[in-house]
């Protein structure tokens, strides 16, 4: 993202004349991904009022990539660029040897050359430039600019630069589809795999077989009663693919088998092994559907297959492959005598022979299969590739046996999990911040020459089961990937975190140029609240990044480069109004903060920090009300630190209702329920461990019926410091109530207790 010179921006900034004696990496060059090879010259270049593109007349390719480049520079620098020849921005092709997407930019005091021998190389070198003119924040727009001289010899690490986009989940419209391919241009990534079927949806058009469409496309939302969903027809999916093949990114459609299948099964049962599916699948979670594995459907899989091939120019096609439950082949009588005509060991011998079946059918198509970990086994057909998410090991393992491997592991590159812990972090899993995914390393060293080869690269995944807003999956996706582009692109040895901190504010300020909803959370400023003495607390502030100066203010103005630093422990008086932000120099970084930390003996109350009691099931979700929120939901019940509870007379509580919409499988059976509470269940509040004394109790209203609930619960009269254990206690698995906020209310003055 930016080393930060002469404000934040991508970069079009002088470079001084020492400049080569700044200890950043790149001075002045703020291009993401970080390139191969970057050597000031100190020879600068001054843009002309307008700019000519010079292009060959006789190279299409080349002028595409022209068109391309010359609606990003008038819409980042705001002055006309033409088309032509003579001009100062010239496109070039090279006949020496360059390797796959590389490319040469030279920028001297006579214009700028883009040299490249293929056409990616030379689409990729117009995205540098790009970059190099992206205008700092503190520039007007179309003011005179200074390019610095210099000379760039490029080229990827890897070729498969992937995300994965699911839009089964949760549908995503064609035309932010086609915003999202930019941004992945603009990244260098070059491979977007589209998850369209699962059991909550099956979103692509087939001709052949329509119903899987008209029935798999829609599905009743879990617990909330509403139709959701969306398809996209073929006139839909040709478009998307020619709009993103003139960005060099390749589709790769997936089509899910034997498992993931809920919503096909509805729409044919004849092709359910066991009893079928009545409607796709509205919560999420593995389920037991699984295509029967007979000729029939078989045939049926390879005339999907065949039209998807029709629509998808891609080398590989997905078929999917995971969290197949055997279950239901288990009981079919006709799979168990499928299994013994084939002399089949096993129902997952089965599943081996049915990816061979479609292997072959693809090969037939020239394409290739890709699949999921789970399809790597001995009798994988060679022209079988595997996406690795359980870890790295098994894309090495797959890689070792001959097999093309493209690495995609959870852990960092499920991009469902959330960057922060802060509700303003979204809806998600655990917390895989921006410096995570920075430091994946995919570090083939430990491979022969001859496996590493078949390492094609690596993927992030943005799974949507609680991402369902467009909003929320650009918040998920970026920076992050940003910080993927640079694992994916960038030489392992070029790689460098405090660099690519450096870039950071500009890359944000470039997302909102461009109206990407990029999260700021590497750089938000968090604030911690820790009750002291009576009628005060112990505020802290960090930020998840450490980038820049902690500046604050307790007096409501607005934090300026010269407030007072924030270095130790903020003891504040309460009410209290926190405003702070980051700085570097004189300049504010993304992510202030404003936030009132109450008084005990106010109307609202002294707010209290919520941790989960257990983590059994702990996701952030979002409410039908709008807030996102922290739950196990295996076990609703949040704790409190050490609180002063002299002069406590009551906590005000804010609750919001959620549906029942993830799945535990078997694991349902161990949730605690009491039909006797009621249908809301109840809130009880114990002292310092949730078997301690109970304090406080409510009975709740039903959550089916209403979206919030505030209450107020008077608390026994208590001494000293203690924290607090307060657990909704359930009647039904259905809709159940999840605590968003707490407070402590007190009558007077609070009593002094001992200071932590």
């Amino acid at each position: 993202m930016l080393p930060l010179i002469a404000g934040i921006g991508f970069g079009l900034m002088t470079a001084p004349a020492c400049a080569q004696a700044d200890p950043r990496p790149d001075p002045g060059v703020a291009i993401t991904p970080r390139p191969a090879q970057v050597q000031l010259t100190g020879q600068d270049f001054h843009l002309p009022a307008t700019l000519v593109l010079s292009v060959s007349e006789g190279d299409p390719a080349a002028r595409a990539t022209a068109t391309y480049l010359r609606a990003a520079l008038q819409a980042q620098l705001h002055r006309p660029v033409a088309i032509g020849s003579g001009g100062a921005i010239r496109l070039e092709r090279v006949s020496d040897p360059m390797p796959a997407e590389g490319y040469r930019l030279s920028v001297t005091p006579q214009g700028i050359t883009l040299r490249a021998q293929g056409d990616a190389g030379l689409f990729y070198a117009a995205v540098t430039l790009s970059q190099i003119l992206e205008p700092p924040t503190n520039r007007a727009a179309g003011d005179p600019a200074q390019v610095p001289g210099m000379e760039i010899t490029d080229a990827p690490r890897f070729g498969w630069r992937g995300v994965m986009l699911d839009s089964a989940r949760h549908y995503q419209s064609p035309e932010w589809i086609r915003r999202f391919i930019d941004e992945m241009a603009r990244h260098k990534l070059n491979i977007l795999h589209w998850h369209l079927t699962d059991d909550q949806a099956w979103r692509l058009e087939i001709r052949r077989y329509p119903r899987l469409a008209e029935v798999g496309g829609w599905r009743v939302e879990a617990g909330e009663h509403r139709v959701s969903g969306g398809i996209y027809t073929q006139a839909q999916v040709r478009a998307l693919v020619a709009y993103a093949a003139v960005r060099h990114v390749t589709i790769l459609p997936e089509i899910e088998m034997p498992g993931h299948a809920t919503a096909a099964l509805a729409a044919y049962p004849d092709l359910s092994a066991g009893a079928a599916p009545r409607v796709p699948a509205s919560g999420w979670g593995v389920y037991p559907n699984l295509f029967k594995p007979l000729p029939a459907t078989l045939k049926v899989l390879e005339d999907i297959l065949d039209e998807v091939t029709d629509l998808f120019p891609s080398r590989f096609i997905h078929i999917g492959g995971d969290e197949a439950v055997k279950d239901a082949w288990k009981s079919s009588p006709e799979v168990q005598a499928q299994i013994r005509a084939l002399g089949l060991k096993d129902e997952t011998a089965l599943q081996a022979w049915m990816v061979r079946q479609m292997a072959a059918h693809l090969d037939s198509r020239g394409r290739r299969l890709m699949g999921w970990d789970e399809i790597l086994n001995d009798d994988l057909p060679p022209s079988a590739a595997v996406m690795s998410w359980h870890g790295v090991a098994a894309g090495r393992s797959a890689a070792r046996a001959g097999h093309d491997a493209v690495l995609s592991p959870v852990l960092p590159l499920y991009l469902d999990y959330r960057q922060g812990d802060a509700p303003e972090d979204g809806p998600g899993r655990g917390v895989f911040p921006l410096k995570l995914v920075y430091d994946f390393d995919p570090d083939t060293n430990g491979l022969d020459p001859a496996a590493a080869a078949h390492v094609l690269g690596v993927q992030a995944n943005i799974w949507t089961e609680l991402l369902r807003s467009e909003a929320r999956v650009e918040a998920a996706a970026f920076p992050r990937l940003a910080a993927l582009a640079e694992v994916a692109w960038t030489p392992a040895e070029r790689r460098d975190w405090s660099d690519f901190l450096d870039r950071l504010p500009g890359q944000l300020a470039a997302y909102h140029r461009r109206g990407i909803g990029a999260s700021n959370s590497a750089l938000r400023v968090r604030l911690k609240s820790d009750p002291g003495l009576a009628g005060r607390a112990i505020v802290t502030l960090s930020t998840q990044a450490h980038l820049g100066t902690l500046r604050y203010t307790l007096d409501g103005s607005q934090p300026r480069p010269d407030s007072k630093r924030f270095a130790l422990p903020i003891d504040a008086a309460l009410p209290v109004r926190v405003r702070a932000a980051a700085f570097r120099d004189d300049m504010k970084l993304p992510g202030e903060l404003d936030e009132v930390i109450e008084s005990p003996v106010g109307a609202d109350g002294m707010p209290l920090r919520l941790s989960l009691c257990t983590s059994g099931l702990a996701l952030s979700l979002e409410s039908q009300a709008g807030p996102v929120v922290r739950v196990d939901s295996r076990n609703p019940c949040w704790q409190t630190p050490e609180v002063a509870m002299d002069g406590a007379a009551a906590l005000r509580l804010s609750l919001v209702s959620l549906p029942y919409n993830f799945e535990l499988g078997e694991e349902a059976a161990g949730i605690a329920l009491d039909p006797s509470l009621g249908a809301g269940g109840r809130m009880e509040v114990h002292l310092d461990r949730c078997d301690g004394p109970v304090v406080a109790a409510l009975s709740l209203g039903d959550p089916a019926r209403s979206l919030r609930q505030p209450i107020r619960m008077p608390l026994a009269t208590t001494t000293g410091r203690h924290s607090l254990c307060l657990q909704v206690r359930r009647s039904t698995p259905g809709p159940f109530w999840a605590l968003e906020q707490a407070s402590l209310l007190a009558v007077g003055g609070m009593k002094n207790p001992p200071v932590p």
